[in-house]
């Protein structure tokens, strides 16, 4: 457009009313941000092309860099790196091959470009990339943008205030590494652990759940899970003791910030029910893993219960009986009470007191 973008431009981008696109590159030849296009063969992105934006963000963090990854809604991931401060595009484009370069290779089928083209790159005054958070314009999904925490950013943009921009000097540091440069010690993808060491419960849930299989992915590509992430762990698999406990381990280990005896701590102080499936999916379904997300555990809703990835367990399931029991012995009990506590609202429309619990605490 011929006039500087207004609020209105922006809530028609953030309502799917419209689409805002941006050139990277200055007139004077400079920018603002660098982005990594990464484009697969289809949507949603494959597991490999979303492994390798994880690897790329992994290696921006390592580098003290703030990348902000957005998956489009459509077969495309972008890698975005604001800056704190104009630096000439060519070394924008000389600092993102090497990111790129470290966290290789690209996967095959994939596509990756790096916004700004270079001076001399062919079609340079028609790049440009949308920006997040809009309706993607093939498939109607909405896009979503990550902060280099893992949090999601919301349409208010709130969380963006916390994200500072990379600074110039950081980006400069990356176009003297040596093209062997060697990798960092989570760039290349492992393989996940073998459930099966730590028992038949573990290894069933973790075939049965793609969110947590998701999660444990995460771990792996990206050396990252938020606050939110592993308290799904906590909350599935820490209720299945030592086996649970050595299988967190194993998913949290390979993030940066792990601490083993802090995880210890927690697995020792959970308190409260399993997570349910539907607040895995409220949490962290993303569109490729919604089809994913159908397990059918019958209908519990008779017998007070609700869907738990644990119930992939045959020896949960008749724990979970006994669990029912006391529920049910309690709800009695409480009906000639003065309600105390926290209201749970059961799929049925009937309440159930529990006291003591916080929310997520059994949820």
């Amino acid at each position: 457009m011929s006039r500087p973008v207004g609020a209105t431009d922006v809530r028609l981008h953030l309502m799917g009313r419209g689409s805002i696109a941006v050139r990277p590159r200055f007139p004077d030849g400079s920018c603002l941000l660098g982005v990594i296009d990464i484009d697969d063969r289809e949507a949603p992105p494959s597991p490999e092309a979303r492994a390798f934006a994880y690897r790329i963000c992994h290696v921006a963090r390592a580098w003290q860099w703030t990348a902000l990854l957005e998956t489009t809604g459509g077969r495309g991931l972008h890698v975005w790196v604001p800056l704190e401060s104009r630096m000439k595009a060519d070394v924008v484009h000389a600092a993102l091959e090497a990111l790129v370069h470290i966290a290789g290779p690209v996967p095959e089928g994939v596509h990756c470009e790096i916004l700004p083209g270079r001076t001399d790159a062919p079609d340079l005054h028609g790049q440009t990339m949308t920006l997040p958070l809009g309706v993607h314009v093939e498939t109607g999904v909405r896009s979503r943008l990550h902060l280099p925490d893992g949090e999601d950013v919301d349409s208010d943009l709130n969380e963006l205030s916390r994200a500072r921009a990379t600074a110039p000097e950081r980006l400069k540091e990356a176009t003297t590494l040596s093209p062997r440069a060697p990798e960092p010690s989570h760039a290349a993808a492992e393989p996940l652990p073998d459930w099966s060491r730590y028992g038949r419960g573990v290894e069933r849930i973790m075939a049965g759940c793609a969110i947590l299989r998701h999660l444990a992915e995460k771990a792996r590509d990206m050396g990252h899970l938020n606050h939110g992430e592993r308290l799904s762990l906590l909350y599935s698999l820490g209720h299945l003791d030592a086996p649970g406990a050595q299988a967190i381990h194993a998913i949290i280990r390979p993030c940066g910030n792990y601490d083993a005896v802090e995880t210890s701590r927690q697995i020792a102080n959970l308190r409260g029910l399993p997570v349910s499936c539907t607040r895995l999916r409220e949490k962290h379904a993303t569109p490729e893993l919604v089809p994913l997300c159908r397990c059918d555990f019958g209908d519990l809703r008779h017998r007070g219960g609700y869907a738990t990835p644990l119930l992939h367990a045959g020896a949960f399931r008749r724990e979970w009986r006994g669990v029912l029991r006391e529920r049910r012995e309690a709800e009695a009990a409480l009906k000639t009470e003065q309600d105390v506590g926290v209201r749970v609202a059961t799929e049925n429309g009937e309440g159930v007191v529990l006291r003591g619990l916080p929310p997520h605490e059994w949820a």
